[in-house]
């Protein structure tokens, strides 16, 4: 098995969900071109049930066939976050899943001006977004919950499981547990008399450990777990700085 990947940051459909979608693409199809395993074989681990974790899922089950598993550290999902913009490249993304009108129409307005103003409410800048006449998609505003309502909804009905209550705690890599399956099999060597052997294990798959006590095994492990994202500490160290 290939090493665990991570891509973690901000959760908000932007550019960042397609970068990831990108490269979780093409480490899925390195994976496949290894023969290891089929694109709908793979168990891929999504951590967070933000915007961008249930995008990215979604995206994947569409283009590659794989069906990940969301995991999130809330118990519930709350009414939380305040207003976001949507630009044209987010809803081109959302639209391939068939949810781009449904967001403009029902939950969200297109922003036709873009005003910029004071505390007292004097204006800092104003100008058209021209949006839908560029690129085909308008900016649209909507709520941060509505946005994430919707995307739940079509990942319950594309049969994408969410697990609540998953607070990551470790990742336990592929290299780590050839290491330690190495120093077993040494120790054990040096115990016996007569004969010794060379022993190395396979890499096999990351290893998610959560505080519930529960694990799972995943090919790939995408972090969407926020600015202070859990994944990113654990596979990149804790001093590595978020993304810009």
């Amino acid at each position: 098995m290939r090493a665990v990947h991570a891509y973690s940051g901000r959760t908000a459909l932007r550019q960042s969900t397609i970068c990831r979608f990108q490269r979780a693409q093409a480490s899925t199809q390195r994976y496949v071109a290894s023969g290891t395993k089929r694109p709908e074989d793979l168990r891929v681990a999504i951590i967070g049930a933000g915007v961008g974790g249930p995008a990215l899922a979604m995206l994947l089950k569409k283009h590659l066939g794989c069906t990940p598993v969301v995991f999130e550290a809330a118990n519930v999902i709350k009414e939380v976050g305040a207003g976001i913009s949507l630009a044209p490249n987010g809803l081109r993304a959302l639209d391939s899943l068939g949810l781009a009108q449904r967001i403009c129409k029902e939950v969200g307005e297109p922003m036709q001006t873009m005003h910029v103003s004071r505390p007292d409410n004097s204006t800092i800048v104003s100008f058209p977004t021209l949006a839908m006449e560029q690129y085909g998609f308008p900016m649209t505003g909507v709520r941060r919950f509505r946005l994430l309502n919707v995307l739940l909804d079509k990942m319950e009905q594309m049969g994408i499981p969410l697990e609540f209550g998953k607070r990551l705690v470790d990742i336990q890599q592929p290299d780590q547990q050839k290491a330690a399956a190495i120093a077993t099999a040494t120790a054990s060597s040096s115990k016996s008399s007569g004969t010794s052997s060379t022993t190395s294990a396979p890499a096999g798959p990351a290893v998610l450990h959560f505080q519930d006590g529960n694990a799972y095994e995943a090919d790939l492990v995408v972090g969407f777990d926020g600015l202070r994202s859990r994944t990113r500490a654990l596979l990149k160290g804790g001093n590595e700085p978020p993304p810009r």
